[in-house]
């Protein structure tokens, strides 16, 4: 399928809030597992979570690449990386609005591990999000003009984060490529 073809079914039938509101999802399924504790529907919540956050930091990408054409500038040492092609097609739908350019750029960027988007994230802002909070708080007050105040008690635990990460797209990557794993080996648990 080409690009432009995959980000117009994307986009297709997605109202603004519904892209800015991943998160409710998720936490519509947590809802979920509490009364339902089968295999099958288990195996849904890692692919989900992964999902999530491919939709959640696409249209993340795509906001701040067309928030400011500095962004744009930062991120052609990323594109060059990726494999996938743009074709004068996808340049031809930017101009007839069927998506945005940042849209373009955030649908050839690679989702398929934490590290991959982490590394993205930091080199398309060049804000390390797991500096010290008040460190970070300070930077982005200063630097772009915001008014945030981070809690005091605010741990962040940038490991902890990124191995559990790392555990969900490896079970997730279990789950959609390799069947016979998922039904002999891989024992999830509501927990």
């Amino acid at each position: 399928m080409k690009l432009s073809e995959k980000i117009k079914i994307s986009k297709e039938r997605i109202k603004h809030s519904q892209k800015m509101n991943v998160t409710y999802l998720l936490y519509e399924l947590y809802e979920k597992l509490e009364e339902n504790n089968e295999i099958s529907f288990l195996q849904t919540i890692p692919v989900s979570i992964v999902s999530a956050n491919e939709s959640y930091f696409k249209e993340t990408f795509a906001s701040i690449i067309d928030f400011d054409e500095n962004f744009l500038d930062k991120i052609k040492s990323v594109l060059n990386r990726s494999k996938q092609k743009i074709e004068i097609e996808d340049i031809l739908n930017i101009s007839k609005s069927h998506f945005t350019l940042g849209d373009l750029v955030a649908y050839c960027l690679h989702y398929s591990s934490i590290e991959n988007i982490y590394k993205t994230i930091t080199s398309l802002t060049e804000i390390d999000f797991f500096k010290n909070p008040k460190e970070l708080e300070k930077e982005l007050i200063e630097d772009y003009d915001l008014e945030l105040e981070f809690e005091e008690k605010i741990s962040v635990n940038k490991d902890r984060i990124f191995r559990n990460l790392k555990e969900i797209y490896k079970i997730r990557n279990v789950i959609c490529h390799d069947i016979l794993s998922t039904k002999f080996k891989l024992k999830l648990t509501k927990e």
